[in-house]
């Protein structure tokens, strides 16, 4: 079986990973939309307080008209004095309240016939002068156009935001009208949408730094608490039962395996996951336990012998064997008792014969291969003793015939070279059977 290590490498989408990889979306998707609802407010606000700012503008303005005087001008083409005043006051006015454009014009067709219009200080210093009353300003959009004749249409403050040949404005309009109730011109205020997208870019650069700052952090928060409490705990489980499964490949060696739990107090799923993988690792062995041992006697039973006879095997091939015999045991007159007396008694004989064996036998393992027969393999200081333990084996069977007592029939083979142990228990079991034909008593 592969190391741990290397089946946690072949994994294709190890839960790290993928949880990393969800964690890292699911931040990036929160970044994003706080981003995008961050400038939807921001934009909100800026052009909220753009639009008071304009309205606040546009009313100051208004008030500043003499709008049936400037109703006579418009119709006749000709300058009075409120009219020349008017000009110095928006002119003044434009600086105060620094905007781009200040005006006053009529929607045509084919473009704007302008009233009046203010000209800023810095426009004067480089000799710009006020644009003509009754001047036609062509080169206008049709959209740009449907802006100004929508907001000549309406009777409260407009805003519309407009790319033209002069730039991109957040414009603001309000129909004037004379004492009569009669439509006279539009009065018009323009912010550079550059200035406002700037405010708006730099709020956005603080708000998102914040965000991707607090999320960044937020991320190492998050990832250290799923390698605390998922990933890290996951694989600690994952590594104790590979190596638990590599130490118990078979019923022989699942009792020697170790279960290292590791130390998972998470307190969710994965804790309970932790203590179920305990449980079962428990139950496997004492299952294994129970599938290995004879139920009626406690020794071991015909499949831990074929478990134990693999392994042995594998150390004759190996040429790495320690000295041992194969004591085979066969109860006498098991089928008698049987017959006679029932399968109860026959079972307490089994146990009987089975206490003496295991009685004689103290360091070595013993199993039951069969109804009546057992089987043990000599070793340590019991093969050193091994035929002193025979004889008392055969010591035990006088005394036992004489008050008829359960007797066994041996034979013993030390191992020689054998190719296997099936070499070696056939030969014990050819001199257990000479023993039981053999008269003793």
């Amino acid at each position: 079986m592969e190391k741990t290590e290397n089946k946690c490498k072949r994994l294709k989408r190890p839960i790290k990973r993928t949880l990393g990889i969800l964690a890292s979306a699911f931040i990036f998707i929160v970044s994003a939309l706080t981003i995008l609802i961050s400038y939807a407010f921001v934009s909100s606000i800026v052009r909220n307080e753009n639009s008071k700012r304009l309205n606040d503008i546009i009313t100051i303005a208004e008030n500043m008209i003499d709008v049936d005087d400037l109703g006579q001008c418009a119709q006749t083409n000709v300058k009075s004095e409120k009219y020349n005043e008017l000009q110095q006051n928006f002119n003044v006015f434009i600086d105060q309240v620094d905007i781009m454009y200040l005006y006053i014009v009529i929607p045509k067709e084919n473009g704007l016939l302008n009233i009046l219009s203010a000209t800023s200080q810095a426009e004067r210093d480089a000799g710009e002068e006020n644009m003509e009353l009754g001047y036609l300003e062509e080169g206008y959009s049709s959209g740009e156009l449907k802006h100004y004749r929508d907001g000549y249409d309406n009777s409260e403050i407009s805003y519309f935001e407009e790319r033209s040949t002069y730039g991109t404005y957040f414009t603001a309009s309000k129909v004037l009208t004379d004492s009569n109730g009669q439509k006279v011109a539009l009065l018009c205020a323009d912010i550079d949408i550059n200035a406002l997208h700037g405010t708006i870019a730099k709020m956005m650069a603080v708000i998102g730094a914040s965000v991707i700052g607090s999320m960044a952090a937020f991320s190492v928060i998050v990832m250290f608490l799923i390698r605390k409490n998922i990933t890290g705990p996951i694989f600690a489980l994952e590594k104790s039962a590979r190596t638990f499964a590599e130490e118990s490949t078979d019923s022989a060696n699942i009792k020697k395996a170790s279960y290292h739990a590791p130390d998972v107090k998470t307190g969710n799923e994965v804790q309970s996951l932790a203590e179920a993988m305990q449980s079962v690792a428990s139950a496997l062995k004492i299952n294994a336990e129970k599938a290995t041992t004879d139920a009626l006697t406690g020794v071991k039973n015909k499949h831990a012998y074929v478990d134990f006879e693999g392994q042995l095997n594998q150390s004759i091939e190996q040429k790495q064997t320690e000295p041992f015999a194969l004591a085979v045991f066969d109860i006498d007159g098991l089928k008698d008792v049987n017959d006679s007396k029932g399968h109860a008694a026959g079972d307490e004989c089994i146990r009987k014969a089975c206490a003496t064996v295991c009685n004689t036998f103290k360091h070595s393992p013993v199993f039951r291969i069969g109804g009546d027969e057992f089987a043990v393999f000599v070793v340590g200081v019991d093969y050193d003793n091994i035929d002193a333990l025979i004889q008392s084996i055969k010591e035990q069977n006088e005394r036992n015939a004489a008050v008829g007592e359960v007797c066994v029939s041996c034979g013993v083979a030390k191992y020689q070279g054998e190719p296997n142990v099936e070499t070696l228990f056939k030969r014990a079991d050819a001199f257990m059977y000479d023993h039981k034909r053999t008269p003793r008593f």
